[in-house]
């Protein structure tokens, strides 16, 4: 399933733009990765969806961060919505171990 920005201590939609919801949701796909013993070098594959796509420079800035050599393969996409007015979602297919 996808992740959106959602805080974990507060279970409520992060403020900020979308520098922050891209952080938080890149923070929650670490913890779901370190919970299954892998990591972001191991994505393969990662879909991002986004309210507007005039967002794209800005997400991937911090989505870069992440990422510094050899990102994995992947598809972007602009929506109609997204859960709970989210300005970003991500979906990520990683290899175990």
């Amino acid at each position: 399933a996808g992740q959106v920005a959602i805080d974990p201590a507060t279970g409520k939609l992060v403020e900020g733009g979308i520098q922050e919801q891209t952080r938080q949701v890149l923070e929650n796909l670490k913890a779901i990765l370190t919970a299954a013993r892998t990591d972001f070098s191991k994505v393969v594959k990662s879909t991002v969806f986004l309210q507007d796509i005039k967002h794209f420079a800005d997400f991937n800035r911090v989505y870069a961060e992440y990422f510094p050599s050899e990102p994995p393969a992947r598809s972007t996409f602009q929506v109609g919505a997204l859960p709970l007015g989210a300005m970003v979602e991500i979906e990520m297919i990683a290899l175990l171990g």
